[in-house]
């Protein structure tokens, strides 16, 4: 009897237990998303912004495609004391693997700014050391028959500073770049290699 008992008590419990399709729609909605999930990717969201929000300063003071920071780059260059106009100034880095070419023109007050390799102007280059090229030249000209007609030709280049600064392996000039912003001035001495009067009146 107590036997019968304990079956039946056990025939109730099974059929008390609600089958799979009992279970509410959104019952199982929950189950595939909890709140604790949802709230979760909220969380993972707003904390990504804040980050890439905070990292956007540092990306925009790099160099495109690098990941290294250029550094802002200006001076002034001198001839004997006389500031020299639309002269070519190049930063040559000693160490390759740290620095980066970079090259300006100089104004009528002999200021340049330094302009990344990369072409970004005024963005300067990368912290380092460097050897740094001045260079200006014009061109002797003469009237000669071209196509029939009387032009003027270039037949001769000229510096307009001491050939001495305008070459890597004999400059005298050096620079030290460092984070943050850089003036760098450079005072030639010399006298550039000007063609003689003879020469000129060819």
């Amino acid at each position: 009897m107590v036997c019968g008992e304990r079956w039946e008590a056990l025939q109730v419990t099974k059929c008390a237990i609600p089958s799979e399709q009992t279970y509410p729609a959104t019952a199982k909605i929950h189950f595939i998303f909890p709140y604790h999930f949802m709230k979760n990717r909220i969380i993972i969201r707003f904390f990504v912004l804040i980050v890439t929000m905070l990292l956007l300063p540092f990306f925009n003071g790099c160099q495109k495609g690098t990941g290294v920071q250029t550094e802002y780059v200006e001076g002034t260059v001198r001839l004997n004391g006389t500031p020299i106009a639309t002269a070519q100034i190049t930063f040559i880095p000693k160490d390759e693997q740290v620095g980066m070419r970079a090259s300006g023109f100089t104004d009528q007050k002999g200021v340049y700014k330094l302009t990344s390799s990369k072409g970004d102007a005024g963005k300067g280059t990368f912290a380092g050391e460097y050897i740094v090229t001045v260079h200006k030249v014009d061109w002797i000209m003469e009237r000669r028959m071209v196509d029939g007609e009387e032009q003027d030709v270039p037949v001769k280049e000229i510096s307009l500073v001491p050939a001495i600064y305008m070459l890597q392996n004999t400059t005298p000039l050096t620079a030290t770049v460092i984070a943050g912003k850089n003036t760098r001035d450079f005072d030639l001495e010399g006298v550039p290699s000007l063609p003689n009067a003879r020469s000129s009146a060819k």
